[in-house]
């Protein structure tokens, strides 16, 4: 870590190829995708046209953020209203969709298996639904270099929303399949208000909602 830069930063398209690299490492051994792909050189070859994809769908948001410099950590939080995007921009992100090795993920291994996953999806979906059904800031996906852990940056990424959430007196809402990020977020305010473990597997996920302050 170079320690010149340590403010969050709005993340581009020039931002693409680090940010997946960010998220590839951070995910490597997430218990979900361990779950998915227990195999870990195939694991390797499969996650980053999954992160290449979602980056690329994301950056085109203004919600897509990073730190660093380089990027060691990034965070895609949702806001509780979306700017509508404009068919220009839409555009632009389906073909870099397309550029990013969407049709690799289609046909790959991985695909078959979020979809035999789907009820766990749905459930997690409905567990949002129930616990956040208000305007809420959503902590979609956050990730840290592991070689950049115990720097503060996932605190950052985090305070960063949170600062606006509390400013405009607006709750925020995550969950979780990782047992160490609980605390981490509990810190922040956030208090588990389901914890599910999933039949027939070894996972879990915690349901997380942030009152408004």
């Amino acid at each position: 870590m170079t320690g010149e830069i340590q403010t969050v930063r709005r993340l581009s398209v020039r931002d693409i190829a680090v940010a997946t690299e960010v998220l590839v490492k951070a995910f490597y051994n997430d218990p979900l995708w361990v779950y998915l792909e227990p195999n870990s050189k195939k694991r390797k070859k499969i996650i980053p046209t999954f992160f290449k994809l979602f980056v690329n769908f994301h950056v085109s948001s203004d919600h897509f953020f990073g730190i660093g410099n380089p990027i060691e950590g990034v965070a895609s939080w949702s806001p509780p209203s979306h700017r509508r995007i404009s068919a220009w921009e839409i555009l632009k992100a389906a073909w870099r969709i397309i550029n990013s090795g969407i049709f690799d993920l289609i046909f790959s291994p991985i695909l078959s298996k979020f979809m035999k996953s789907w009820k766990i999806f749905k459930r997690i979906e409905k567990m949002h639904k129930k616990y956040a059904p208000q305007p809420h800031y959503y902590l979609e996906m956050i990730g840290v270099l592991p070689s950049s852990h115990g720097n503060g940056l996932a605190s950052k990424l985090i305070n960063y929303i949170l600062e606006q959430a509390d400013a405009k007196s607006i709750s925020a809402y995550l969950e979780t399949m990782n047992p160490k990020n609980v605390g981490l977020y509990e810190h922040f305010g956030f208090e588990c208000r389901e914890h599910w473990n999933i039949p027939g597997t070894k996972l879990s996920v915690w349901a997380l909602y942030r009152p408004a302050k």
